[in-house]
């Protein structure tokens, strides 16, 4: 056998095993979901890690569905006290609503319905049907009914948003853990924290399957923005975790009633924290 044929089998012989090699190194994070059953917010969180001969470093990449309703109970119920106060108000005088309704959606050249939205998205199609009905006849339950429509479309209609994201993390002990910012905006840190399952199943190749991940955030600099202050903006700081939250292999299945859904979606980092 020449030199040349022994050079090209080598070579062939080293790029099938560094190939075999990236891919037996490799962790699988199996799906994850809420340990809190009580939660508004459905999570799951999937991903694959790359980890580092002796195990003290895993390089991952991760991907979380969210799947949260447009309205919590406290929106519903402000939005149900909100119509209760219209109702009361159309029976005292109802021609002021009337005439305000009847100028914004009646008397103006509206646009014409979306196609797409028109065969597709029953609430949208029921909407405009409502509205048409009370363009052609202007009365106190034709208005109500149309409002009546657009708070139960609320009620039934759920956000669903996917995230993909990078995280490196260290180990710790029995765990591995992940430190990242501070961002931009309100000097937030994110911490994450993985835990295998088996944490003896770390040495073999395919690593231990069944993780718990646990994430909070922490904000540093409160003064920065007034927004910083308040707990209702963490999401919108954190991205990812709404303050504190754990999802893991084990969690409890949830049931969440939803007729339509509306999807967003991300970048692979938060913006906040480049």
């Amino acid at each position: 056998m020449s030199i040349r044929v022994i050079a090209l089998v080598l070579a062939a012989t080293l790029l099938l095993v560094s190939r075999a090699t990236a891919t037996h190194e490799k962790f699988i994070v199996g799906a994850m979901r809420n340990v809190d059953p009580s939660a508004e917010l459905v999570m799951s969180i999937s991903g694959k890690c790359v980890p580092t001969h002796d195990r003290e470093r895993l390089d991952c990449d991760f991907t979380a569905f969210r799947l949260r309703k447009t309205l919590d109970e406290e929106s519903g119920r402000k939005q149900k006290k909100e119509f209760d106060d219209l109702v009361q108000e159309m029976k005292r005088d109802p021609s002021k609503r009337i005439e305000e309704f009847k100028k914004s959606f009646c008397d103006k050249k509206m646009p014409e319905p979306d196609p797409l939205s028109m065969k597709y998205q029953t609430s949208y199609r029921t909407m405009m049907t409502s509205m048409t009905a009370f363009c052609q006849r202007q009365t106190s339950d034709s208005l109500l009914n149309f409002f009546r429509i657009m708070m139960e479309s609320d009620a039934k209609t759920c956000h669903i948003r996917v995230i993909d994201w990078k995280s490196t993390f260290l180990r710790k002990g029995d765990r591995w853990v992940a430190t990242e910012g501070p961002s931009k905006l309100c000097g937030a840190v994110r911490i994450f924290t993985l835990i295998p399952h088996d944490v003896n199943k770390m040495k073999e190749s395919l690593g231990p399957g069944l993780w718990t991940f646990q994430g909070k955030v922490v904000v540093t600099d409160e003064a920065a923005d007034p927004v910083c202050a308040d707990p209702k903006t963490m999401p919108l700081i954190a991205n990812l975790v709404d303050g504190a939250m754990s999802v893991s292999w084990n969690a409890p299945r949830k049931t969440v009633e939803c007729s339509e859904f509306e999807f967003f979606s991300a970048l692979e980092r938060d913006l906040l924290f480049k």
